[in-house]
């Protein structure tokens, strides 16, 4: 008797880590299209203005099925415990815990299998597409089964499958000999049909163009070794002025690591030694923040060794004596939301969540201060860069995006 295996079933590396290199989603969004198609490769959500300690709990549980292969009657058990007096769905309870695993499992799954094949594009060039076989199809797609394509077409950035809900098409990678022994015809000119243009990417092509920075991976921000930059999605972000929000915040009381050093201004010896300067403001290498938006809990991470290594040379642009008031943008006044995308340079295409938090502090000159994060490689908020009032002058220009928390 001949058992088959169930690939999505069987996990492997590259699933995994294509879904732990997502981030979680914090716009709340209420619908999948809130998102543009590529974006879903960085950032895991589940419509329905679900909030974000809820979502943060959901996505542990993906993570774990996908880790281990979590039976559905599993994941379920858990979904409905862990949104128990949290959240309520608009469908029943049931259908949408097979739709949040099924969709994350299968794409997950695709992505892995994408990354596996595109490792072995010079021994195998040619990729298959395979229809489902399910009942009830989509003729588009059942009009590609069984055709043969180019590992390097750029017609696989649309069709790679799953490219469209609900589908189960598969890709197999073929050697040219296969292609030959088994009478195969390589199509040249594939045909385009239309799909849902919200599913019209290749899962996974954006972590593999553009992968996911190691906790410890130096940010790609040098202009000599990538002269890229970094382009909003957003091309008319809404701004403090379209919120109906004063030009300048209200300052607030300065809270600092040292009471007896409140304006936060350090000695030139430690603004020489940025890593220790970080240190002493932590209280350690490393410390975990929540930052409340709207009574939710966002984890935000501020590592000494990462975070003072953004700040480039902190005694040149006098960053360092403001160090102090780092804690103050840690309770943040506002707190904005958007997305960019990097165009030209080896990092062409990848998309990734800026959160911008502003907090204007009382000293001489009332001044602003802003920290913007970064989302590290196990999908969580990391403090990126300090922005002080000799490096940005004119803060207002930062306060622009989706507002998360503020005088809405």
């Amino acid at each position: 008797m001949k058992i088959e295996a169930i690939p999505k079933k069987l996990p492997f590396q590259e699933a995994i880590d294509y879904f732990r290199k997502k981030y979680v989603n914090a716009a709340n969004v209420d619908t999948y299209t809130h998102l543009k198609g590529d974006i879903h490769d960085r950032a895991f959500m589940v419509a329905g203005g679900v909030p974000m300690d809820v979502l943060v709990d959901i996505r542990k549980l993906v993570d774990k099925a996908i880790a281990e292969g979590t039976p559905l009657k599993e994941f379920r058990e858990g979904f409905e415990k862990t949104i128990e007096n949290r959240w309520v769905p608009k469908q029943n309870t049931g259908w949408r815990a097979k739709k949040i695993l099924d969709t994350n499992t299968d794409v997950a799954y695709s992505a892995g299998r994408y990354h596996q094949m595109k490792k072995m594009e010079d021994t195998h060039p040619f990729w298959q597409y395979k229809h489902s076989g399910a009942v009830k199809y989509r003729p588009e797609h059942k009009d590609l089964d069984g055709m043969v394509i180019r590992a390097d077409d750029p017609w696989w950035d649309t069709y790679y499958p799953p490219n469209g809900w609900g589908c189960g098409c598969k890709v197999v990678a073929l050697t040219e000999g296969q292609v030959a022994r088994r009478g195969l015809a390589v199509t040249t000119d594939p045909p385009t049909p239309e799909i849902d243009p919200h599913w019209a990417y290749a899962p996974g092509r954006q972590q593999l163009v553009w992968p996911a920075r190691d906790p410890g991976g130096e940010r790609p921000s040098d202009a000599e070794k990538d002269p890229g930059k970094w382009v909003e999605m957003d091309k008319n972000p809404k701004t403090w002025s379209d919120y109906g929000l004063k030009e300048k915040l209200e300052p607030k009381d300065p809270v600092g690591p040292d009471p007896l050093n409140p304006i936060g201004e350090f000695s030139p010896e430690g603004i020489k030694d940025p890593v220790g300067a970080v240190k002493k403001v932590l209280g350690g290498d490393q410390q975990l923040f929540h930052i409340d938006i709207d009574g939710h809990k966002i984890p935000l991470l501020v590592d000494a060794k990462r975070f003072a290594g953004h700040l480039e040379n902190l005694e040149k642009d006098n960053r360092g004596r403001y160090l102090g008031f780092l804690k103050n943008v840690l309770e943040p006044q506002e707190v904005w939301l958007k997305f960019v995308q990097r165009e030209g340079g080896a990092y062409a295409g990848r998309v990734e969540a800026r959160w911008t938090l502003v907090s204007a502090v009382k000293t001489g000159a009332n001044e602003s201060f802003v920290l913007v994060t970064d989302v590290n490689s196990q999908g969580i908020m990391e403090a990126y860069t300090f922005y002080t009032p000799d490096r940005a002058k004119d803060i207002k220009k930062l306060r622009r995006g989706v507002l998360m928390k503020g005088n809405k």
